[in-house]
């Protein structure tokens, strides 16, 4: 996972902090970071004032000329990043961009190989800088080209053969299966995102939310491998599924690649659109929906704490029909429970890492679901074992009800609540993690069960 270890350590069964283990999780996670933009930045930043000691050969026009090199600095540090970012990356990719920036930079050596001031120049130093010339050079030769360096890392880390897109915002990576080369594992930015196929994990969720609100109406906040989507697409009562992501790239990337993926963007009642979930909502303020599920990436990734905020909980509201019911995927266990239960009425908490909100009673329709997963598996490959097939099934997924609105604003009263002021999320290192077991209080099981619809 792509963030520093918190520095706690258990010392008699309590969490601790230790400078020790900061130092220790910093330096791990930092290292590789260092290693390739130290050095970088130090030969860069050496070289500005370097040029400004070669521009100065007149004291009447020093001002000038360093003010002049400064100006040309910020110009290009700009226009640079921007060329890079939203220009070179999404077009020739990191490669072909990395032998770009080294071609410019011979720039320089060319300019002094054509001055008389090479005639000055000790033949050490014009040997070590003609070494380095040649050096670079190779390096353009050396470097693979455009997809192919995140292929080899994928292929020698994974260990199986992958298919890469990189884009202005990330990399889209797609581990594939040896032998059949099917697809196996989606990557987004380094982080496993979703698996192929599914173990019924991603479709379990979606039953479980899908249950409580009979949908008509489904936005779905993250598009992710496009599994709970493809459930959601296999409902008969399917009037309209939104699809809202935010990677601009992720949704043809996976209708190229992935199967489901094509059939669940080529249904007519699916719309994909590519926006922030929360811009979306706020630009589209008379639309309602009777599911809305958000499924992020992960809590501690950038911006996420924004779409668990209790701001987020109010626009979601804001968007769903009387009797709708909001969904989410949670990795954290206590924080974003916390807020949800402190803006929605009902709320159901399951081990699936799954909550489930709404603003009237909450109630699961046991013979919907079934009829639900029974439909899915006949359509689902035929190779599922029976613990596969287990994971879906709507009386194992209700078994597995951890808490309600109560229990959570009880068993959580010292946890902070998540607002766009507040983005705890945003700064977890320092914070104890909660390690306190999420389990049923009381006759709370006994209580959920009785809101439990059996039509047969």
């Amino acid at each position: 996972m792509q963030k520093p270890i918190p520095p706690f350590v258990d010392i008699n069964n309590s969490l601790v902090f230790s400078g020790r283990a900061m130092l220790t999780n910093l330096y791990k996670y930092f290292l590789p970071t260092i290693i390739l933009i130290l050095p970088t930045s130090f030969f860069m930043g050496g070289g500005l004032p370097i040029l400004d000691r070669i521009s100065i050969n007149n004291p009447n026009i020093a001002g000038r000329r360093i003010g002049d090199i400064h100006l040309s600095n910020i110009i290009g540090s700009v226009f640079g990043s921007l060329a890079i970012s939203f220009i070179l990356l999404p077009s020739i990719g990191s490669e072909n961009t990395h032998k770009t920036l080294v071609l410019l930079s011979f720039i320089f050596p060319i300019l002094f190989l054509t001055k008389n001031t090479v005639q000055k120049t000790s033949p050490k130093v014009y040997s070590l800088s003609t070494s380095i010339i040649f050096i670079s050079a190779l390096l353009i030769i050396i470097i693979p080209g455009k997809g192919n360096f995140y292929t080899q890392l994928f292929e020698s880390a994974v260990g199986k053969p992958a298919i890469i897109h990189e884009t202005g915002e990330t990399v889209l990576a797609l581990t594939l299966e040896e032998e059949t080369l099917a697809p196996d594992w989606l990557w987004i930015g380094g982080e496993t995102n979703s698996f192929y196929p599914s173990d019924f994990t991603y479709e379990s969720r979606a039953l479980l939310c899908a249950g409580a609100s009979r949908p008509k109406r489904i936005l779905v906040i993250g598009m992710g491998g496009g599994i709970t989507a493809s459930f959601f697409q296999s409902i008969p009562e399917i009037d309209k599924i939104v699809i809202v992501e935010l990677m601009d790239d992720l949704g043809d990337f996976l209708y190229n690649n992935v199967e489901l993926n094509k059939t669940t963007i080529n249904n007519p009642l699916v719309e994909y659109i590519v926006d922030d979930g929360r811009r979306f909502l706020n630009a589209n303020p008379e639309v309602k929906f009777d599911l809305i599920y958000a499924d992020p990436l992960r809590r501690y990734t950038a911006g996420h704490n924004n779409l668990y905020s209790t701001d987020a909980m109010e626009l979601y509201q804001s968007h769903l029909t009387k009797s709708g019911v909001f969904c989410a995927y949670v990795d954290q266990q206590n924080v974003i429970p916390k807020t949800i239960a402190s803006s929605f009425a009902e709320v159901d908490q399951f081990r699936l890492r799954t909550i489930v909100a709404s603003n009237q009673l909450l109630q699961y329709n046991l013979t919907y679901m079934e009829t639900l997963a029974e439909n899915y598996l006949a359509v689902a490959n035929p190779y599922y074992d029976s613990k596969t097939i287990e994971n879906i099934q709507p009386q194992n997924l209700l078994s597995k009800y951890v808490r309600s609105r109560e229990q959570i604003l009880t068993d959580e009263q010292r946890v902070p609540v998540l607002t766009d002021n507040n983005p705890w999320m945003e700064y977890y290192f320092f914070n104890e993690p909660k390690r306190k077991p999420v389990w049923p209080k009381g006759d709370s099981q006994e209580n959920f069960l009785q809101r439990v619809i059996d039509d047969s």
